[in-house]
């Protein structure tokens, strides 16, 4: 990681003097700021997930039945895991077939 934020500086000379002259309270905001919008990110990412299993009855029992065994507090953020992770599966494969079908 340290190697990307060191080739991001040489890169951005300009933005990285900015970043050392900002006062000390408005780089902490922007650092919190950052960790918001992150949050917030995820927190869309899951609702979407969450929302396309709940639209298709069948997909939503055979998450119901995965997570059975939950206790019931765990249970919603475990489906948002598990459809995070199948989607971005389902992503690769399907990334991985365009590719596979234009060197062909």
């Amino acid at each position: 990681m340290d190697a990307k934020i060191d080739a991001y500086i040489k890169e951005n000379p300009k933005y990285w003097t900015y970043v050392q002259a900002m006062p000390r309270d408005r780089l902490e905001r922007t650092v919190v700021l950052n960790e918001v919008r992150e949050v917030d990110r995820q927190q869309r990412i899951r609702e979407g997930v969450l929302k396309q299993i709940n639209r298709n009855a069948e997909m939503k029992r055979a998450y119901d039945l995965l997570v059975k065994d939950l206790p019931e507090d765990q249970k919603e953020g475990v489906i948002a895991q598990i459809g995070r992770q199948a989607r971005r599966a389902v992503a690769r494969a399907q990334t991985q077939g365009k590719t596979e079908a234009v060197s062909v």
